[in-house]
C-alpha cells in the first residue's frame, strides 16, 4: 500500500482494496467514494476538497477559515446575508451567525413581533422549492402533544435574492450539537447527563415515529442542546455574553468587485455551546430534517446520507427495507456514543466493507442470505468463517463483542455505572441492532425497555425534565 498525505487533511491511498482519496473527519479518514455530496458538486472531490485544493482557475473568492465555502455564493447557492439585514417585511433582524452546512447558513435573529430570538436557516436556492425539512417540520408542528425533544417550526417564508429564491425556516435557537460538545477531552458526558440525553433522544424518536416521520440521519451531530432562555436579554447583552460578530471582508481572487451574489464580509459563527464535562442542563432536541421523509410519502430510499459507521445493514443488503427500523439502528449507535467516550463502530479508512466487518465483530455473523451477498467477505474471513490475520488495510478488524465494547466505552472506573446497568444497556442495544429490519426493536419498544425504566427516566427527574409519558 502506498500512502501520500496531501494538504488540508486529504490522503491519497493506492492499494488493491482501499484505493482512492480520503478526507479527514471527526472519526478518522473517510473514503470520498462513499460520502454524499452537496448539490453544487459534480464530483466527490469537488464536494469535500477545500477550495484551496481546487484548480486555481475555479477560485472566485480568497479562502477564509472557519466560515462556509465562499464558492457556494453563486446562482442556486447561498443567499448573501449581512448582520443587520431584515427579512419577512422587517419581522426578523439578523444579529449573528450560528453556523452553516452544505445546504444552508443559519443565523441568530430577533423576531420583532414576538420579541423572541430565533434561529433562521436560509437554504440554498437549488433545494428551496422542495425542502424535506420544511415539509417534515410543518407536519410535526401541527401536533399538540409535542415532548419538546424534537425541533418545531416557528415560521417559514421565502426571500428572493441575486442567487435565486431561498426558503427560510425559523426555529428556536439551540446550543452546540452533542458531537461538538464531545470534540475535546474528556470526550464523555457525566454519567447522569448521558443517561438524560439518551432518554430524551429515545423519546424524541418515538414521538417522530408515532407522527409518521423517518429522520434518516439521526446521530449526535444532529442532536442539539437547547439554549437557556435569552429572550429577555438585549442585543448588547447577547454580544457581551457570547461575543459580537467577527466580520472579515471578502475579496475576489481576480481583484474584481464582488457583485451582488456574495456578502461583503464573512462572519465566524458564535459559540453557544459547552464542553461535555461542563454540561449542567442536558435538555436536547433532535434537529436537521434535511434527509427526513414521511412514511405516507411514496418515496422509496435506496440509501441514507448518514456517516458510514452509523449506516444500518439494510442500506447494503436490503435497500427496499429502509424505513423506521433504520432510525432505530442509528439511535443505538448514538446511545452508545452518548453513554461513552467513543463511537461503537470505528475504522481508519472506513468504507462499507470495513463497516460490515465491524458489525460482525460486534454483533456476530450476518444472516446467511446477506453473507452470501457480501462479495468482500473473503477479504476479512477465511472459508471456515474465521478472521483473516493479514489484510491489506490500515486497520485490521477483529472480534470484539458488544459486551466488551460497552465495558471499554469509558465507564469502567465509574462506580455509578454498575454491571447491572451495563447488562441492561446491552440487552436494549442488542434488540436495536437486530440485523433484519423486521426483527429490530421499535422506538416504542426502546422507550419501554428495562434500561429506560430504571436509569433513563429517573435521570430526567434529576434535572426536572418533564417525562411526557411513563414507560408501560
Amino acid at each position: 500500500m502506498q500512502l501520500r498525505l496531501l494538504k488540508d487533511g486529504l490522503l491519497r491511498v493506492s492499494s488493491p482494496v482501499a484505493s482512492g482519496l480520503f478526507v479527514q473527519g471527526t472519526r478518522g479518514y473517510y473514503n470520498l467514494r462513499y460520502l454524499p455530496r452537496p448539490y453544487w458538486a459534480s464530483t466527490p472531490w469537488e464536494a469535500f476538497v477545500p477550495s484551496s485544493r481546487r484548480s486555481f482557475r475555479e477560485w472566485v473568492y480568497q479562502k477564509q477559515k472557519d466560515v462556509e465555502d465562499l464558492e457556494v455564493y453563486q446562482p442556486g447557492g447561498y443567499h448573501p446575508v449581512h448582520v443587520g439585514d431584515s427579512y419577512s417585511d422587517g419581522r426578523y433582524r439578523i444579529l449573528h451567525k450560528l453556523g452553516w452546512g452544505s445546504y444552508s447558513t443559519v443565523w441568530l435573529a430577533r423576531d420583532t413581533q414576538t420579541c423572541q430570538y430565533v434561529a433562521l436557516k436560509v437554504l440554498v436556492a437549488n433545494v428551496s422549492e422542495d425542502s424535506a425539512e420544511s415539509r417534515v417540520l410543518r407536519h410535526s408542528s401541527r401536533k399538540d402533544d409535542a415532548t419538546g425533544f424534537v425541533a418545531s417550526l416557528l415560521d417559514e417564508f421565502y426571500i428572493d435574492g441575486p442567487n435565486g429564491r431561498h426558503l427560510c425556516i425559523a426555529t428556536k435557537p439551540t446550543r452546540c450539537s452533542l458531537g461538538e460538545s464531545k470534540s475535546n477531552p474528556p470526550w464523555m458526558f457525566p454519567l447522569q447527563v448521558s443517561r438524560a440525553i439518551a432518554a430524551q433522544v429515545i423519546m424524541g424518536l418515538q414521538e417522530m415515529h408515532e407522527r409518521g416521520v423517518i429522520h434518516g440521519e439521526l446521530h449526535p451531530r444532529n442532536t442539539l442542546f437547547t439554549l437557556p432562555p435569552i429572550d429577555s436579554m438585549s442585543v448588547e447583552e447577547i454580544y457581551q455574553k457570547f461575543d459580537p460578530p467577527q466580520e472579515t471582508r471578502i475579496y475576489r481572487v481576480d481583484g474584481a468587485p464582488l457583485g451582488p451574489g456574495a456578502p461583503s464580509y464573512s462572519v465566524v459563527p458564535v459559540w453557544l455551546g459547552t464542553c461535555c464535562q461542563d454540561v449542567s442542563d442536558p435538555r436536547i432536541c433532535i434537529a436537521d430534517f434535511g434527509e427526513s421523509w414521511l412514511n405516507t410519502e411514496n418515496l422509496p430510499r435506496e440509501d441514507l446520507h448518514t456517516p458510514v459507521l452509523y449506516l444500518p445493514p439494510e442500506t447494503t443488503f436490503a435497500k427496499d427495507s429502509i424505513g423506521f427500523p433504520a432510525d432505530v439502528w442509528t439511535l443505538a449507535c448514538s446511545i452508545h456514543e452518548i453513554m461513552g467516550e467513543r463511537s461503537l463502530f470505528e475504522g481508519f479508512f472506513a468504507d462499507r466493507d470495513h463497516f460490515i466487518s465491524e458489525m460482525i465483530s460486534t454483533l456476530g455473523p450476518l444472516p446467511q442470505d446477506w453473507w452470501q451477498m457480501w462479495e468482500a467477505r473473503g477479504e476479512f474471513f477465511s472459508e471456515d468463517g474465521s478472521w483473516r490475520t493479514v489484510m491489506k488495510r490500515c486497520q485490521t478488524p477483529s472480534s470484539m463483542p458488544l459486551c466488551e465494547r460497552i465495558q471499554l466505552m469509558g465507564r469502567k472506573s465509574d462506580p455509578e455505572f454498575s454491571a447491572e446497568e451495563a447488562e441492561s444497556l446491552e440487552r436494549m442495544l442488542r434488540a436495536m441492532f437486530a440485523y433484519k429490519p423486521e426483527k429490530r426493536a421499535t422506538a416504542k419498544d426502546v422507550a419501554n425497555s428495562d434500561w429506560m425504566k430504571r436509569w433513563g427516566i429517573p435521570s430526567l427527574r434529576t434535572y426536572n425534565i418533564r417525562v411526557p409519558r411513563e414507560p408501560s
